[in-house]
C-alpha cells in the first residue's frame, strides 16, 4: 500500500470516529437509553433463536 493511500485511509477513519463521538456522549448522559437498547436487542434474539432451532429440528 502506498503511503498516500494509507494516509487517506487514516484520515477517513478519523472522520468516521468524529462522526460517532457525539453518540458516545449521548450514552454517557442517558444510560437508560443504553438499557432500553440492550433490552430491545435481547427481545429480538429470542425469536431469532426460536426460528433457528425450529428450522434445525426440521432438517
Amino acid at each position: 500500500m502506498e503511503p498516500y493511500l494509507q494516509l487517506e485511509s487514516v484520515r477517513k477513519l478519523n472522520r468516521d470516529i468524529k462522526e460517532y463521538e457525539p453518540h458516545f456522549s449521548d450514552v454517557a448522559e442517558n444510560p437508560l437509553g443504553l438499557v432500553i437498547g440492550c433490552r430491545n436487542a435481547c427481545l429480538l434474539v429470542i425469536p431469532i433463536w426460536t426460528v433457528i432451532f425450529w428450522i434445525e429440528s426440521k432438517i
